[in-house]
């Protein structure tokens, strides 16, 4: 079962400060049911472990704590395998560090080892990722707790420090799932200037240079962005669709209309993007137009009311690139469905 005290234990070892307010009130609920308590021990060893490390001295007992989590990206469901670790003290005695699996001690040996506090933050947030997306239990305490609003300060601390890929890609995650999976921190999210501070992380992920007003210059001889900056962007995008969907229905005002056409222009800049695989591609090209199609018509004048230059597609004097990303983006779309119909024909008339 689910408790109050796994979520808020995994939170903090995820770098996101949970309000006082929620903590005294766990704090109180832990004292009064013992048996609660006890069923959350390995969790709290692994923080005592992390503090212990932190100040020099490994706590006594706290040697190894073992736990198990789902593999990398195994929110989606067709992810089931399962990755063990285990936090070992190291010859010294010094203090915690993460163990390797067997999956991942088959990687790279020439990769670079992470610091212990990034693995188990890492770590910690892709259990927390796990739960929030298994457990509607849990989906409906992160709620009552409050989670959002410490992954939100988190997330607008990275933002705001300018450095580039600063937001860690696992809270990125968690903010898309809280706000698919509970409709109440989506319209919290929107009440939170998400668009604004999201279009921000956007332009920060990206690096983005702006010419004219609304006209993000795009270089086409730039190389293709890496395969981390895409997944990053590629849950930014997810979580801008969930707090916009319902946005082509409003009729914005002067204020709205100047940030939905700021959004529309960093768009553009993802749609003529080039991408480290041709399937991250078709994916982050994918859910740049789900959030188009999720904005208000009016706004979407932007995507072609930019300069012409010699290499642009162009028809009658206007700029045509961003439609004929979109046409082959549809063709492709549109043939991967006709494939799908003629393979299912063939199973139904064998």
């Amino acid at each position: 079962m689910v408790t109050d005290s796994a979520l808020l234990t995994l939170a903090h070892m995820g770098g996101i400060a949970i309000p006082q307010t929620c903590l005294q009130q766990e704090n109180q609920e832990a004292e009064g049911d013992v048996g609660r308590s006890c069923s959350t021990t390995h969790i709290r060893a692994v923080s005592s472990c992390e503090q212990g490390a932190e100040a020099g001295t490994a706590p006594s007992g706290c040697s190894v704590v073992s736990f198990s989590v789902l593999a990398e990206g195994a929110v989606s469901p067709a992810t089931r395998g399962s990755v063990n670790h285990c936090y070992q003290q190291k010859h010294d005695g010094a203090h915690v560090a993460l163990s390797r699996g067997k999956k991942d001690t088959q990687q790279d040996n020439s990769e670079e080892q992470e610091e212990d506090g990034e693995v188990c933050r890492k770590e910690a947030l892709k259990v927390l990722c796990n739960v929030i997306y298994n457990s509607p239990r849990a989906q409906e305490r992160a709620s009552a707790l409050r989670l959002l609003q410490g992954l939100w300060e988190s997330l607008k601390e990275e933002i705001w420090s300018k450095v580039p890929l600063s937001c860690h890609f696992y809270k990125l995650r968690l903010l898309f799932l809280l706000t698919a999976l509970r409709p109440e921190l989506r319209l919290q999210l929107q009440q939170e200037r998400g668009v604004s501070l999201l279009t921000k992380a956007l332009e920060q992920c990206l690096a983005v240079s702006w010419g004219v007003e609304y006209e993000v210059l795009t270089d086409s001889k730039q190389p293709p962005i890496s395969m981390e900056v895409s997944q990053k962007v590629i849950e930014i995008l997810k979580t801008l669709f969930n707090i916009t969907h319902m946005f082509h229905r409003q009729e914005p005002d002067e204020e709205d209309a100047a940030l939905y056409r700021h959004l529309v222009a960093v768009l553009r800049h993802c749609l003529l993007l080039s991408c480290e695989g041709e399937d991250t591609l078709e994916e982050l090209q994918g859910h740049t137009v789900n959030v188009l199609s999720a904005l208000p018509l009016t706004c979407l004048d932007v995507l072609v009311s930019v300069q012409v230059d010699q290499a642009s597609h162009k028809c009658e004097g206007v700029n045509m690139d961003c439609v004929h990303k979109l046409l082959l983006f549809m063709n492709r779309r549109l043939n991967r469905a006709s494939e799908y119909v003629v393979k299912e024909t063939h199973v139904v008339t064998a």
